[in-house]
């Protein structure tokens, strides 16, 4: 991992795919779901200065990559100051990184599944990688694009695929982006979220302390 200036993946207009990439994720959610992490955390990495060197060679930017930053990045941009606590009350270390990652990610998903907690998931993988960047371990950054990825696969896939599959989440981003309602709708879901993870992380962090 190096820093740089900014990232050809934030200063460059992306090229959009056509048809391969939509149609393999039409056919594979899991597929999907590693592609649109890597890209996300990459795009995130490149948005703080810093360049994912063992980033997986990715196809172009797809319209579904494309919708996950814009959501992920409003997502944390209207919650950064939640973001910036979970930041500081997570202790984060490579053997408690994964536990943490999961229990978090399975508070998120108490209930049941929406495309707004989706958005959170990969949101916070992409502040988790940057934090792990941050703190000297940019070791952790492909571990935690594959357990995005491997949670969407294993918890999510059923609930995508009879929901749309991705062409479902891009209908979701069309919507909220038609509809200004339904967007504060899905941005306050999301502050209750940020939350509950804040208060989970800040637990946690004590329970490290006191082991």
């Amino acid at each position: 991992m190096c820093l740089s200036a900014r990232s050809a993946m934030v200063d460059q207009e992306p090229r959009i795919s056509k048809e391969p990439f939509a149609f393999l994720c039409r056919r594979s959610v899991s597929l999907g779901a590693h592609v649109i992490s890597c890209d996300y955390i990459g795009y995130r990495l490149a948005q703080a200065g810093f360049i994912w060197d063992d980033c997986p060679v990715l196809p172009d930017v797809s319209k579904i990559a494309l919708c996950m930053r814009t959501m992920g990045e409003l997502f944390e941009q209207q919650y950064k100051s939640s973001f910036d606590e979970m930041s500081c009350s997570i202790r984060i270390c490579r053997s408690t990184a994964y536990p943490k990652f999961l229990a978090i990610c399975q508070e998120l998903f108490k209930g049941e599944v929406r495309w707004g907690r989706l958005v959170a998931l990969y949101s916070f993988g992409g502040c988790l990688a940057l934090e792990c960047v941050e703190k000297g371990m940019p070791e952790m950054v492909s571990s935690i694009a594959d357990w995005v990825a491997m949670f969407t696969e294993e918890q999510l896939s059923s609930w995508i695929s009879e929901n749309g599959g991705w062409d479902g989440f891009i209908d979701f981003y069309d919507k909220r982006t038609d509809d200004s309602k339904d967007s504060a709708s899905w941005l306050s879901t999301g502050m209750l979220i940020a939350c509950g993870v804040l208060c989970l992380m800040t637990i946690g962090a004590a329970f490290v302390v006191k082991t």
